[in-house]
């Protein structure tokens, strides 16, 4: 988590001089051919379910983490650090097949990327947090957080929970939250935040409603509403779920989510 990986690190099938030049790594890099890709119109991270290419990095309005040619090969530029910082921890945080081969302690490095990207003011051993490394590169914390939470939907990730100190629910869900179901609605994505993948036959035992009808409302308005999502007998906060909400393969996550 403290040492970031480089472009030929991450892609290692890719990174042979005979047959890549750094520009072809860059270009695979915001190709959508990778899991891991920075843009709001993919939504920080690519739509696995979604076959379509996305756009050259620039095009179409594109907003979100960028870097250009001459910044993203240069490991000494404070563009490229913090990128591969950034980069780097979400690899680990979703148990990438890469960081489990590199290390045996993988689950260690996930809880510690883990703390790093939700825990406010978590400095790594270089002194970067990092809310301080998205907004160096104009680039909202809350919609990767929020994005990240849609990952580990997709991905079927569960059996962790997120640190004790975790930043609080976004409170543009909140305020959904109690829209659609009051209290009942915010507690539910405020506990799905904390712990994503908790199992939904269980899950309603941890909320300990007063009225199981309106329990059951308040999961059927919110999965209506793209917060959560239930699948394979796992619930999770999805934020806003493209996939359920029918939203296709082009969407721009920035405004679907309205985070700031």
């Amino acid at each position: 988590m403290n040492h970031p990986e480089s472009l030929a690190d991450l892609f290692p099938d890719y990174a042979k001089p005979e047959q890549n030049t750094d520009e072809d790594l860059l270009n695979l890099l915001f190709s959508g051919q990778n899991e891991v890709l920075f843009s709001d119109e993919e939504g920080v991270l690519p739509d696995s379910f979604a076959v379509n290419k996305a756009p050259a990095p620039g095009r179409n309005g594109r907003i979100g983490i960028h870097l250009s040619p001459e910044d993203a090969f240069d490991p000494d530029s404070q563009e490229y650090f913090v990128f591969m910082s950034i980069f780097s921890a979400i690899n680990k945080a979703l148990g990438k097949a890469s960081a489990r081969k590199k290390a045996n302690n993988w689950q260690d490095l996930q809880q510690l990327a883990l703390e790093w990207l939700f825990v406010p003011s978590v400095q790594d051993t270089n002194g970067l947090s990092f809310d301080l490394g998205c907004a160096s590169m104009d680039v909202r914390p809350n919609l990767v957080r929020t994005r990240l939470h849609f990952e580990f939907y997709k991905r079927m990730m569960s059996g962790f929970r997120l640190p004790f100190l975790t930043c609080r629910l976004p409170g543009r869900f909140r305020l959904e939250g109690q829209g659609v179901a009051g209290d009942m609605g915010e507690d539910i994505l405020s506990e799905l935040w904390m712990q994503p993948g908790y199992r939904a036959d269980l899950f309603k035992e941890v909320i300990a409603p007063a009225d199981e009808k309106q329990f059951n409302l308040a999961i059927d308005g919110l999965n209506a509403n793209g917060n959560l999502a239930i699948k394979n007998g796992l619930i999770y906060f999805t934020g806003r779920n493209p996939i359920t909400m029918k939203f296709g393969s082009r969407f721009n996550w920035a405004h679907l989510t309205g985070l700031d």
